[in-house]
């Protein structure tokens, strides 16, 4: 059978061995030579020095990331060069800037290392744009995440504002935090800890802001609250103090029914109230109106899920005068009835109800005789009309 490889000769393993040999002699004479040479190094990072005293003076640095890298030459020995390679720097002092501007600045090279110096610095001065540093509170919102088939989340941020700073250029785009927690696996109260995400007005996270920070903590916990699920439908109602002013009719409820919260051992609740209160401006004639539900006690309802739109036809109240007939029953056998046949009242109502024809006034004599009494008038009408608590008529009996 053939070999499919063969054994290098005796030369070519003497070659091989003797490059080999070749190179490692080279690369300790180049290390150990100490001969001087020159050397250009480019792409040396830029630090910024005097950062913080600009920041309290009220300015910052906004083109940081924008700033090229510097290029110098050094000289020293092979061995000192790569040695001394970390300990140089290029720094920019900006402690000294006291107004927002654009500014160029000679980087100054510093190489702490006395074994090698520096021959040439190739790159000149740089641009650096400075603004006004500014400082502003935002509140902070929250979004959850995922799904929990069996159970409703409260998730409540340990406080709901944070302060921000930074240019002034960036900060106009900032307005709100973000906190996002994941719910889906909730089964019992817990607290969660999210990092918080800067919003614009829209509520989209903004990625890329190079001053911005967030004072104090970057990090926020969450206390989430586990509630049983279950629903309730929505009922309109209208306050007494409203319904002295208008007479309201609900067309529709939207929605008609709301996802709650239970906490254990809390009974179920299968009706949840919208209030027509004081608080709503109404307008005469078919609207919507946006109420809030009335949560009480132990019961949990998502912001989200407050908000009922209602539909309704609102009619004002009016105060008129009318003159109303008035029926006298139970007159004693005999005598006759000498009083008035009408008797004016101030009623209340919308204007479509408030007419005499719809309002009846009645006294009873049962039980009197002869003379003349001071008696009280008995009025019924539609309960869209608010008649007056107490009026008297004199009557005279003969």
């Amino acid at each position: 059978m053939k070999k499919l490889f063969k054994t290098p000769s005796g030369k070519v393993s003497t070659l091989i061995t003797s490059l080999i040999v070749a190179i490692i002699l080279w690369i300790v004479a180049s290390y150990t030579d100490e001969r001087e040479i020159t050397v250009r190094l480019n792409s040396i990072p830029i630090q910024f020095e005097g950062i913080e005293l600009l920041n309290e003076k009220g300015f910052t640095v906004i083109n940081e990331d924008e700033i090229p890298s510097v290029n110098i030459s050094v000289r020293g020995t092979r061995k000192n060069i790569v040695n001394a390679m970390s300990s140089i720097t290029a720094n920019l002092d900006v402690s000294s800037i006291t107004s927002a501007g654009e500014y160029s600045i000679l980087p100054q090279v510093e190489i702490y290392d006395s074994s090698v110096r520096l021959d040439a610095q190739v790159s000149r001065e740089v641009p650096v744009e400075i603004e006004t540093l500014e400082e502003k509170e935002i509140p902070i919102s929250l979004r959850q995440t995922g799904v929990n088939k069996n159970h409703i989340v409260e998730s409540v941020p340990e406080y709901s504002t944070v302060t921000v700073s930074g240019a002034s250029s960036e900060m106009v785009s900032v307005s709100g935090g973000l906190v996002t927690v994941d719910i889906s696996d909730f089964v019992r109260d817990s607290v969660t800890v999210s990092d918080i995400a800067l919003t614009d007005e829209s509520g989209s996270v903004l990625e890329r802001l190079e001053t911005v920070d967030i004072l104090g903590k970057r990090k926020i916990s969450i206390n989430n609250y586990v509630y049983t699920a279950s629903s309730a439908d929505i009922i309109a109602a209208v306050d007494d103090d409203v319904e002295q002013e208008y007479e309201i009719t609900v067309k529709s409820i939207s929605p008609q029914s709301v996802t709650i919260g239970l906490k254990e051992g809390e009974e179920q609740i299968d009706t949840l109230p919208v209030h027509f209160d004081k608080s709503v401006t109404y307008t005469p004639g078919n609207g919507e109106y946006t109420l809030n539900v009335d949560v009480p006690e132990g019961v949990y309802v998502p912001d989200a899920s407050r908000s009922i739109k209602v539909r309704a036809e609102v009619k004002p109240k009016l105060e008129k005068h009318i003159s109303v007939p008035v029926s006298y029953e139970n007159v004693p056998q005999g005598l006759s009835v000498y009083a008035d046949q009408n008797i004016s009242i101030t009623v209340k109502g919308t204007e479509e109800n408030i007419n005499a024809a719809n309002v009846s006034a009645v006294v009873d004599l049962a039980g009197c005789t002869v003379g003349n009494y001071t008696m009280p008038v008995r009025f019924t009408a539609s309960s869209a009309v608010t008649l007056p608590d107490f009026v008297t008529i004199s009557v005279t009996l003969s």
